[in-house]
């Protein structure tokens, strides 16, 4: 089945696999995310450890428990290569990040090439990261007017 990929897609799950096995929810099985296609070929997407709106920041875990990053995109072929030009991560501005994208039903899933040594104990590991399309009116709770006044 092929699904479009420009729009608006909300994170069901996002994993890291070890090729020995175990699975991780680098956020928790809570983590929040969105990422977004737009048909100019611009793309944005948001990671969020559920407790960070609280804390403004997650001890001990990656970018304290916020990830973003932007830029144009390229799909062909089962793969979609991202131009980073603005990210939480500095390293990854002027990176191009690779995703392996395959449609399972209504949901879009994205892997991310293996990292890390085989030889190590840990083996290879990808993320995977699992999105369903976010139709008009599902974007989640409007802010009250008392937080839109406050900037949130």
């Amino acid at each position: 089945m092929t699904v479009a990929l420009t729009g608006v897609w909300r994170l069901v799950e996002w994993v890291k696999v070890h090729a020995a096995g175990p699975v991780e929810h680098p956020f928790t099985e809570r983590a929040q995310g969105r990422v977004l296609y737009a048909p100019q070929g611009v793309m944005a997407g948001f990671l969020m450890h559920p407790e960070w709106p609280a804390q403004g920041r997650v001890s001990g875990v990656q970018n304290d428990g916020f990830i973003a990053y932007s830029g144009r995109y390229e799909a062909h072929d089962g793969v979609i290569r991202h131009y980073v030009d603005m990210a939480t991560e500095p390293g990854w501005v002027g990176a191009v990040l690779e995703r392996y994208s395959q449609a399972e039903g209504p949901l879009l899933v994205l892997t991310t090439r293996p990292v890390g040594q085989p030889a190590s104990a840990a083996g290879w590991l990808h993320h995977r990261l699992t999105f369903r399309s976010e139709a008009p009116g599902d974007a989640g709770p409007a802010l009250p007017p008392a937080d839109l006044e406050k900037g949130g």
